[in-house]
């Protein structure tokens, strides 16, 4: 008979243990997000006594670090987070802190207007990066631009309008910037292969939605006096022949190819999408792995992680909710 695994977490708060504090904890959600923003943590506290209202209230801007798993296994490290909402309710007495791992400040969230001229996608991204005194991680093939403008957009914004333009996925941590190539996904390893018959809960949803036969992105070549198109075509097998097209400033035959590429990348992934509930390997289920399905007939193949949200119940329930999108077959 195989033995119980019971939940176990670590907060460390402002640098202090806090093994102390286990009994009081309610819940823990962290939810950890692949594309676009950032990783985002709550945790309930039980206040029977009113010592989180009163004596014990914590700060915006104490930071906890946090870990979680089962006992007598690897931890996962869900990373530092800094906390910038606090949730007081009545009855049952609890007090809930939240916190992001991307550590807020006010520039985070103004909305700016700027032009970039003569630069490149990473040069952007080294900017932007620089002026929030984080550091910038590039991996791909760069994009060279005559002009590009920020338009009313927070930083935030603009770099994730900018990825999804050209095929690239754009995540913040509390220390980096980062920008790397969508179709590298579909190269990676997985991390796990799921099959029937296990704890996990598995739902899977195959969808038209969104999807087109081809997709074209143009520009207008001044030399040439002709508009240039790049037509990339679904892998998917789409049932209707609908045309995809794309406008929006581009400025060359490399940028229309990405832009084209990116648009039809996007939608084929939407193809088999929906959620994955696990209670094994939790410790290797991050937003941005790639997990493997087996026994599942036309739902096999290879899963990019867009999501992943660890909830725990104080010691008693552990379980781990991936939104994934098909990658390969």
């Amino acid at each position: 008979m195989a033995s119980v695994k019971i939940p176990d977490f670590k907060i460390t708060w402002n640098g202090k243990p806090t093994d102390n504090l286990k009994g009081h904890v309610s819940s823990i959600i962290f939810e950890d997000v692949e594309h676009g923003r950032s990783d985002n943590v709550e945790i309930t506290f039980q206040d029977v006594q009113k010592n989180w209202a009163g004596s014990w209230y914590p700060q915006r801007g104490d930071r906890l670090k946090l870990e979680l798993g089962y006992k007598n296994e690897a931890l996962l490290d869900a990373g530092e987070f800094e906390i910038d909402e606090i949730d007081g309710k009545y009855p049952p007495n609890t007090l809930t802190v939240r916190g992001r791992s991307a550590f807020p400040t006010r520039a985070f969230f103004q909305k700016n207007t700027e032009a970039y001229g003569d630069t490149s996608l990473e040069q952007i991204l080294g900017a932007i990066a620089a002026h929030h005194k984080l550091t910038p991680e590039f991996s791909g093939e760069n994009v060279s631009l005559a002009l590009v403008v920020q338009k009313r957009e927070s930083d935030t914004e603009f770099l994730k309008r900018l990825a999804e333009k050209f095929g690239f996925i754009f995540k913040i941590t509390q220390k980096k910037m980062i920008f790397y190539e969508r179709k590298s996904i579909e190269q990676r390893a997985p991390v796990i292969t799921l099959k029937q018959n296990t704890n996990n809960r598995i739902s899977l949803r195959e969808t038209s939605t969104s999807e087109a036969a081809k997709t074209k992105a143009a520009y207008f070549d001044w030399w040439e006096e002709k508009v240039v198109e790049s037509t990339e075509r679904s892998t998917e097998k789409p049932i209707a022949q609908d045309e995809r097209r794309i406008y929006d400033r581009i400025e060359n035959a490399g940028q229309s190819k990405r832009t084209a590429e990116a648009a039809r990348r996007m939608s084929d992934y939407k193809r088999v999408v929906d959620t994955i509930t696990v209670q094994d390997a939790q410790n290797l289920m991050l937003a941005g792995v790639t997990v493997k399905l087996e026994d599942f007939e036309n739902f096999n193949g290879v899963y990019f992680v867009e999501a992943a949200k660890h909830v725990m119940n104080g010691t008693s329930h552990y379980e781990t909710v991936l939104q994934v999108k098909r990658v390969r077959k």
